[in-house]
């Protein structure tokens, strides 16, 4: 059999099948960037309830001065406000002493705690 000459034709349909394999390829960087973010914020907000004095006074799964971050959890599930309370009772209303934490760091253990089971 004689090869053909495909020419612009070949050509184009190439690109277009590298340019289909690039778009995939963006999409689960992204996808994988993006399930990656998540598993740090939470390994964050564990680390930094050590790191802002949090298990002074909470543990996960026992009362101590405070009540465990489970009963908290269990407390709030279901609450669309839950994360509004919250930073408001870490702010040093309701009863709870103000922590240094920043607000970043303090809606980070939030979100961990709210998460929790």
């Amino acid at each position: 059999m004689p090869k053909r000459n495909l020419g612009v034709a070949a050509y184009r349909l190439d690109e277009a099948k590298v340019s289909a394999v690039g778009a995939l390829l963006r999409t689960a960087l992204l996808f994988g960037v993006t399930l990656y973010a998540g598993t740090v914020a939470a390994q964050d907000g564990s680390a930094l309830m050590g790191t802002d004095s949090c298990t002074s006074c909470h543990a996960i799964d026992q009362n101590k001065a405070g009540p465990s971050f489970d009963d908290i959890a269990n407390k709030y599930r279901g609450n669309a406000n839950a994360e509004k309370i919250l930073l408001a009772e870490v702010g040093g209303a309701q009863g709870h002493p103000k922590v240094s934490a920043s607000d970043a760091d303090i809606k980070t253990i939030i979100d961990y705690v709210l998460k929790l089971h």
